[in-house]
C-alpha cells in the first residue's frame, strides 16, 4: 500500500498540470497549474434554481486578461500538463449561440498561447485512456433554451479536457476517467448536482451515479495502489451537490436530499482516501475563497473557493514532503453599454505549505531466517584465529546467522551493487570471546583475496561500535591514508560515548549510504558520519574477526528501487523478422579539419545511413548538399556539366560512403532560421519542372557517374524538409486568433501549402518516371503531436501549430492519392519520448494506410527523446534513445534517424562532444542497437514491466539482448533464457559507458545493458 497517496478534490472546470522532469532529478517537485474555469462573478438564483453566470460578455474580457497573465507571470511559466475539467465549454447556461463562440474562441486561444510543447519538462501523458469532449446539452430546466452542438477545438497535446455537465438532464452527465502522467497516477470523477431533486423521471437516481463512481474510484486507486510505478495518486473531483432549499446552493460533498436516503457520498470518497493512504483532500466549490487548512478524518482538507472573486487559480509544487500552493486571484471585467473594462488583474495572494509523509522505502529482508540464500562466504585461511574444523564459520541457528568469528572473512552478499539505503542489522555476542570483534562491509568494490575487502566497515568492535574505516583504497572525508596498516586507508572514531548494550543482549545498527555520505547509528544513537566517500554501490557483508556473534533481522530500504522485479524472457528459436535499421543519424559529425577522423565513429557504430539537411562544411559554409550550392545559377542550362558545383558534396559524400554509411539525400534547401528578416533559398522554385531536371542530373552524378560522378548505392531521394513547419500559427506576435490572419514564418518554405503539394507532384513524377527502381518520396514531415493521444485526427491534445501539421499530412495524403504522386516512402519528425513517440508513429502509419498507401515506407528521420541542455548526452538521454529505438523496432516503422551526427554545441546534438570530439553516453545507444542489427534477425522477447523496453537478436545458439530503462526507478532484474545463459554484459548508466561489467542484479535507473548470451 502506499503511503503517499494524494487526493485532490476540485472544483469544476480547474486546469491541473503536472510535470515530470525530462533528463532532471527525480527530486525535482511536480508543478501544477490549477485555474478555475469561466466563472468568474458570482453565481445567481434565476427562476428558483441557480445559474452559472459563466456566459456573460463581461467575463470573457476578464478570462483573456487572465490568460495573459498566466503567460507573461514567470510562476506559470514552467508547466506540462494541462487539464481541464468540468463544465466550461457547456451550452445549457448560454442564451446566445455567440456568447458560446466567443467563449470558445477565448479557450481555443489559451490553448494556443499555452504553447505547452515549448515549455514542457517531459510529462508523460502516456496511459491516458479516456478524454470526453464537450457535446450538445439538454434543454435547461425549466428556461426554454434551445440545445446547440458544438465542434471542440483542437487541444495541445500536453491539454486534457475532461467534461463534466450541469445539466442532470443529460443521461450520462457524469464522466469517470483516469490516466498516468511520469509516475502520478489522475483518477478524475464528475457526477454535478447529484443531490437535485429528480423531476419525474428526468434524472437518473443519483444514489445510482453514487455508487456508480465510488466503484470506479475504487478500481482505478486499487490498481494504482497495486502497481509500483505509481508514487502518489491525483484525485480531481467535480462533484458539486445541491441541497432542498435551491438558496443554500452549494453544501459539502453529499446527497443531502431524503429521497436519496442522505446518502454520504463525501464520506465514501474519504473512507477510499483512508484506505488507500491519502495525505490531503482538496475540496472544491465551496464559495469561500481563502482557502482554508483543516482536518477532516485523516485526511488535510482544503476548500478552494473556485467560483469566487477569490482563489480562483493556484500554482501548486508537489513535493515528496509537501504540498505548496500559491494562489491567484482571477480578473474581473465589467461591461458597460456594449463595452467591457477591466477593473482587476490577477493578483498573488497567499501561499500555503501542506506538510505530506515522504514516500517510504519498502523494506526488504536481506536474510530470510532459514537459510544463506543470496549470500556467499568469502575465508581467509591465512588467518584463522583458533578455527577448529568441526565447528563452521557461518551457520543458521535458531533463525539467526551464527558466526563464530574464525577463520576471519566476511559473508557477502551476492547482489553487489547496493547504491543509496537504509541498512538495518541486529547483532548481539552469543559465545565469550577474548576480543568480542566483527562488522558491517557497505559499498564492497572488490574482494582483495585477503579477510578485508576494498570497502567501509561500520566497526561493531566491542567498545567501538560506530568507528568507519575505509579500506583498500576506498577513503572518505578526503583524510590522508593511515600510515599503521598498509590495507587501513582511514579511520574515524564514533562521535559520542559508547552506546551498546551488556554482553548478551541484541543491539541495533541502522547504516544510511546516500551518494557520497554515509552515516551510523547504534541502539537509535548517532555515532558517525562521513563525506566524501569514493565508493558508489557495492555489496554488504557481515564481519568473521573473532568474536562470537550472531545476526538478526537484517534488512535494507533502497531509494529509488521497486520491489517488483523486471521479468524478461528471450527465446531465440522463435523470429519475429528482421532487425530494422533504427540507429541511423542525420548530419555527419563534422568539426574543423577533423570530421574525417570523426567518421571513423560511424563505421565503429555500424550506422547505416546519415540524412543529408542541414549540412555544413568546416570552410566554405553551407556548401553541402543544398541545390541551390551544387547548381548555383537557375537560369543556367541544367544540361551542362559545367554548371554544376559537386566539389564538397562529393567529398563528404565519399567519406560516408568509404566508411559504410549510406547516404539518405534531401534534395532541397538548409533552414534559414531568420526568414522573418529576410529569405534568400527558402521560396518554391520558379520552375517546378526544371528543377525536377536538375535533381535528375545530382542523382545520376551519384548513381550513374554524370560529370565524372559515382555509382554508388543511393536508394532514398527525400523531396524538401518540413515544409509545414509553419511557427507564425503559434507565436501570438502574428497570430491574433480563428478567422483572423496571420503572418507566415516558414523557415523551411516560404510558399503555401497548395503550392508545395504541387511543387512535390510535379517532382516526384519526374524523378520516379525517369529512377523507377530508385525511392522518391518526402516531405518530412514536422510530425503528428496533436494526433499522439488518439486514432483520430479530431482528439483532444493539440495546439494550432501541431494540429496544422496534422491537417497538411491529411491535405497531402488525399491530394496525392487523387493525383496519383509517387510516394516510396513518407518520411515524418518527433522529438518526444519513447511512449508518445510510438503513439505518433502508429498513428501517421495508420493514416497512411487508410488512404491507401499500403506499400509506402515510413521513416523518422529526425527524432530525439529529451530535448535539452542539461540531458544532452547523459544517461538519461541515452537510456531514453535506446528504449525509442527498440520501441521504433517493434513498430511497423521501417527505419529512423536520430536529429543529429554532428559534433556540435546545440541542443540537438547528442552523440560527441565538441569540447573533447568524443562520443557521450548516447553515441554508445547506437553502438549497441547495431549489434543487433548485425544479426540480421529478431527473435521473441517478452518483459514483464512496460517502462522496459527489449531487443532480442540472433539464432536459437545464441545473440543478443539490449535492455533499456529510461525510468528513473531501479528494478529488480530477472532473466529467463531457457537454453542459453550470459557470456558479457555491457552496461551504460550513470557511472558508466558502455563498460563491461557483471550481470546485475537490479537494472540501474537511466541506463542500457547490452547482453551477449551463448549455449550453456
Amino acid at each position: 500500500m502506499k503511503s503517499n497517496v494524494l487526493v485532490f478534490a476540485l472544483s469544476a472546470a480547474m486546469v491541473v498540470t503536472a510535470s515530470a522532469s525530462r533528463g532532471e532529478s527525480a527530486t525535482r517537485p511536480l508543478k501544477f497549474l490549477l485555474m478555475s474555469d469561466t466563472h468568474v462573478e458570482s453565481d445567481y438564483i434565476e427562476r428558483g434554481r441557480p445559474v452559472y453566470t459563466c456566459w456573460k460578455p463581461g467575463n470573457h474580457a476578464g478570462l483573456i486578461a487572465t490568460y495573459e497573465f498566466i503567460n507573461t507571470n514567470s510562476a506559470c511559466r514552467d508547466i506540462d500538463l494541462a487539464l481541464f475539467c468540468g463544465d466550461q465549454l457547456n451550452t445549457g447556461y448560454s442564451s446566445q449561440q455567440r456568447d458560446l463562440q466567443a467563449e470558445l474562441v477565448n479557450y481555443y486561444r489559451t490553448l494556443t498561447s499555452l504553447d505547452l510543447y515549448k515549455r514542457s519538462r517531459g510529462t508523460d501523458v502516456s496511459s491516458l485512456k479516456f478524454v470526453a469532449r464537450p457535446y450538445s446539452c439538454a434543454e435547461n430546466v425549466g428556461n426554454g433554451i434551445k440545445p446547440f452542438s458544438v465542434e471542440p477545438p483542437p487541444l495541445d497535446s500536453r491539454v486534457i479536457a475532461i467534461q463534466g455537465n450541469h445539466d442532470t438532464g443529460i443521461p450520462s452527465f457524469y464522466r469517470d476517467c483516469a490516466f498516468q502522467c511520469g509516475d502520478v497516477k489522475f483518477v478524475t470523477f464528475f457526477a454535478s448536482y447529484v443531490g437535485l431533486p429528480a423531476p419525474k423521471g428526468q434524472y437518473r437516481s443519483t444514489a445510482k451515479i453514487a455508487d456508480e463512481t465510488v466503484a470506479f474510484l475504487e478500481r482505478e486507486m486499487a490498481s494504482a495502489a497495486a502497481d509500483s510505478s505509481i508514487k502518489h495518486i491525483v484525485m480531481l473531483c467535480h462533484w458539486a451537490m445541491v441541497a432542498d432549499d435551491p438558496k443554500n446552493f452549494i453544501c459539502p460533498i453529499r446527497d443531502a436530499m431524503k429521497e436519496n436516503g442522505f446518502n454520504d457520498n463525501r464520506g465514501k470518497v474519504l473512507a477510499l482516501a483512508e484506505k488507500y493512504g491519502c495525505k490531503l483532500f482538496i475540496n472544491g466549490h465551496e464559495h469561500n475563497g481563502n482557502w482554508p487548512v483543516g482536518r477532516i478524518g485523516g485526511v488535510y482538507d482544503i476548500n478552494c473557493g473556485a467560483v469566487s472573486d477569490d482563489g480562483s487559480f493556484a500554482i501548486v509544487e508537489m513535493h515528496s514532503d509537501k504540498a505548496v500552493f500559491t494562489i491567484y486571484s482571477t480578473a474581473v471585467a465589467e461591461e458597460k453599454d456594449g463595452v467591457c473594462r477591466i477593473v482587476r488583474q490577477p493578483a498573488r495572494l497567499f501561499e500555503r505549505v501542506i506538510p505530506l509523509k515522504p514516500v517510504a522505502a519498502e523494506r526488504v529482508p536481506l536474510f530470510n531466517g532459514k537459510d544463506l540464500s543470496g549470500w556467499t562466504a568469502v575465508t581467509d585461511y591465512n588467518v584463522t584465529g583458533g578455527y577448529t574444523a568441526s565447528e563452521p564459520t557461518w551457520a543458521v541457528v535458531d533463525g539467526c546467522i551464527r558466526s563464530t568469528g574464525t577463520p576471519f572473512g566476511y559473508l557477502r552478499t551476492e547482489r553487489k551493487d547496493y547504491a543509496d539505503y537504509k541498512l538495518h542489522v541486529e547483532y548481539r555476542w552469543w559465545r565469550p570471546t577474548e576480543k568480542p570483534n566483527s562488522g558491517v562491509f557497505v559499498r564492497i568494490a572488490s574482494d582483495t583475496g585477503t579477510f578485508l575487502p576494498s570497502c567501509v566497515e561500520n566497526q561493531l568492535c566491542a567498545g567501538k561500535a560506530g568507528d568507519l574505516l575505509g579500506i583498500w583504497g576506498t577513503s572518505f572525508d578526503g583524510l590522508p591514508p593511515n600510515s599503521k596498516h598498509k590495507f587501513l586507508i582511514n579511520v574515524k572514531d564514533k562521535q559520542n560515548p559508547s552506546s551498546e548494550k551488556p554482553f548478551g543482549e541484541w543491539n541495533t545498527i541502522e547504516i544510511v549510504a546516500k551518494g557520497g555520505k554515509i552515516e551510523n547509528w547504534v541502539n537509535g544513537v548517532k555515532q558517525n558520519s562521513a563525506a566524501k566517500l569514493t565508493t558508489k554501490c557495492g555489496a554488504i557483508a557481515l564481519q568473521s574477526e573473532g568474536g562470537a556473534i550472531e545476526f538478526r533481522n537484517v534488512w535494507i530500504e533502497e531509494d529509488g528501487v521497486t520491489s517488483q522485479p523486471v521479468t524478461i524472457k528471450a527465446d531465440f528459436s522463435r523470429t519475429t523478422g528482421a532487425v530494422k535499421p533504427m540507429h541511423g543519424i542525420g548530419q555527419p559529425p563534422m568539426i574543423g579539419w577533423d570530421w574525417y577522423s570523426m567518421f571513423l565513429y560511424l563505421r565503429e557504430a555500424g550506422i547505416p545511413f546519415s540524412r543529408l539537411h542541414d549540412v555544413g562544411g568546416h570552410h566554405g559554409r553551407n556548401v553541402f548538399v543544398d541545390i541551390p550550392n551544387i547548381f548555383r545559377d537557375f537560369e543556367a542550362d541544367e544540361n551542362d556539366p559545367k554548371n554544376y558545383d559537386f566539389a564538397f558534396t562529393d567529398e563528404l559524400l565519399n567519406s560516408l560512403v568509404k566508411n559504410g554509411v549510406e547516404p539518405f539525400f534531401r534534395l532541397g534547401v538548409t533552414i534559414e532560421n531568420r526568414s522573418d528578416i529576410r529569405a534568400y533559398r527558402i521560396f518554391p522554385p520558379k520552375d517546378y519542372a526544371k528543377w525536377a531536371r536538375v535533381c535528375e542530373h545530382v542523382i545520376r552524378h551519384y548513381t550513374e557517374g554524370w560529370a565524372n560522378g559515382y555509382k554508388w548505392k543511393i536508394r532514398y531521394w527525400e523531396i524538401w524538409n518540413e515544409p509545414d513547419n509553419d511557427t507564425g500559427i503559434a507565436d501570438n506576435t502574428y497570430w491574433k486568433g480563428p478567422g483572423t490572419p496571420y503572418k507566415s514564418f516558414n523557415a523551411m518554405w516560404a510558399g503555401t501549402w497548395q503550392q508545395y503539394m504541387e511543387f512535390y507532384d510535379v517532382v516526384s513524377k519526374y524523378l520516379k518516371g525517369r529512377f523507377p527502381h530508385l525511392k522518391i518520396g518526402g516531405y518530412a514531415s514536422c510530425g503528428f503531436y496533436a494526433a499522439a493521444n488518439s486514432p483520430a485526427v479530431a482528439a483532444a491534445n493539440s495546439s494550432p501549430r501541431t494540429q496544422y501539421f496534422v491537417d497538411c499530412y491529411l491535405e497531402f495524403l488525399k491530394f496525392a492519392k487523387e493525383r496519383k504522386s509517387p510516394l516510396d516512402f513518407f518520411s515524418f519528425h518527433t522529438y518526444s519520448d519513447v511512449k508518445e513517440a510510438l503513439r505518433q508513429i502508429d498513428w501517421g502509419i495508420e493514416t497512411l494506410h487508410q488512404y491507401g498507401f499500403t506499400n509506402t515506407e515510413t521513416t523518422v528521420n529526425e527524432w530525439l527523446p529529451r530535448v535539452s541542455a542539461e540531458s544532452l548526452g547523459t544517461a538519461s538521454q541515452a537510456s531514453a534513445i535506446c528504449a525509442e529505438m527498440i520501441g521504433m523496432q517493434h513498430s511497423k516503422l521501417d527505419s529512423a534517424m536520430i536529429y543529429d551526427g554532428r559534433c556540435g554545441m546545440g541542443n540537438y546534438s547528442p552523440l560527441f562532444d565538441p569540447a573533447t570530439r568524443k562520443p557521450r553516453k548516447a553515441y554508445y545507444a547506437l553502438k549497441a542497437f547495431n549489434e543487433a542489427y548485425k544479426l540480421k534477425t529478431a527473435t521473441a522477447v517478452s518483459v514483464s514491466n512496460p517502462e522496459i523496453h527489449a531487443l532480442a537478436a540472433g539464432t536459437e545458439k545464441g545473440g543478443v539482448i539490449l535492455i533499456a530503462n529510461s525510468s528513473n526507478r531501479r528494478m529488480p532484474l530477472k532473466l529467463d533464457l531457457g537454453a542459453l545463459k550470459v557470456t558479457s554484459c555491457t552496461l551504460t548508466d550513470e557511472t558508466h559507458t558502455y563498460a563491461e561489467v557483471q550481470l546485475p542484479s537490479v537494472l540501474p535507473r537511466e541506463s542500457f545493458i547490452l547482453l551477449h548470451v551463448a549455449s550453456k
